[in-house]
């Protein structure tokens, strides 16, 4: 038996989060802290307390402009994405309900079908999905397509498998 291919993956820099969303806790970032004025004749504006955490990992496909950007690729139009708070983005336009979110230990992966023209996700060889590609979108064919795995923090560490062996049995599709 061959054994699967793996690599592991670190992001080049990090840039900060463009948008704040809501996220799955992890332990990781259960210290995170809100700002709390301590003097009560300070009057200036202050962000609101964060509540949860920002996305650490977003991966599925991208259009091929996305795909050469360094730091952190955002769910936008031409990303097929599933992030760690559970949310899955098809072509930049966010799917609820929200999926399960996923964490530390977790084995996720995606998959394009490009006879039926369907993405799909999975966690833990459960399939998420499937979601289909818009016809009407310039990045609707799946040749035009590219992995990506975008992370959000330096030092943030994944192991990819490229094949042939997968959590995933690819026979059920």
């Amino acid at each position: 038996m061959r054994t699967p291919r793996t690599r592991t993956l670190t992001p080049k820099r990090t840039p900060p989060p463009t948008t704040t969303t809501s996220a799955a806790a992890s332990d990781a970032y259960a210290h995170a802290q809100a700002y709390t004025p301590t003097d009560d004749d300070d009057d200036r504006p202050r962000p609101p307390p964060r509540r949860t955490p920002p996305k650490r990992l977003t991966f599925g496909f991208a259009a091929k402009k996305w795909t050469k950007l360094e730091g952190t690729i955002v769910p936008n139009f031409g990303t097929y994405a599933y992030s760690n708070d559970g949310y899955i983005t098809i072509d930049g336009k966010r799917i609820e309900p929200k999926e399960d979110s996923f964490k530390l230990n977790d084995i996720v992966g995606c998959g394009i079908n490009p006879a039926t023209r369907q993405i799909f996700f999975t966690k833990n060889g459960l399939r998420r999905g499937p979601f289909y590609l818009d016809a009407n979108s310039p990045c609707s064919v799946p040749d035009e397509l590219f992995p990506f795995v975008s992370l959000l923090r330096l030092g943030d560490k994944i192991e990819a498998n490229f094949g042939p062996h997968f959590k995933f049995n690819l026979a059920t599709l």
